[in-house]
């Protein structure tokens, strides 16, 4: 889903030629305290048709910080849920497996 929400927006974005600030936004984030890779903001957006599992992670993560002036409010807020849903599916680490399960499944 995040590839497709990915693809729709970079083009919304290109379209209404605001792809440079785009990018220059992506680039001046900082990922430290999100447990993911170093990002790689020119690589993504250079190769935004053939990105991967961890790029759309990071994506996922850092998109409605970087358009949240540039697209209309629906497209963010669809943003911002998928943000949410990510992070109840995706536990790098579960240090109580019963707590998890009880609240969460």
């Amino acid at each position: 889903m995040v590839k497709y929400f990915w693809g729709q927006t970079v083009y919304i974005v290109a379209k209404i030629k605001k792809f440079d600030i785009f990018q220059a936004r992506l680039e001046s984030l900082n990922s430290d305290g999100l447990n993911i890779p170093n990002i790689m903001a020119s690589y993504m957006c250079q190769y935004r048709g053939g990105l991967i599992g961890k790029h759309f992670k990071t994506i996922v993560q850092l998109l409605p910080h970087v358009i949240y002036d540039m697209v209309e409010m629906d497209l963010l807020d669809a943003w911002v849920l998928l943000g949410r849903l990510t992070v109840l599916c995706w536990y790098t680490e579960i240090t109580d497996t019963e707590k998890y399960l009880v609240n969460f499944i």
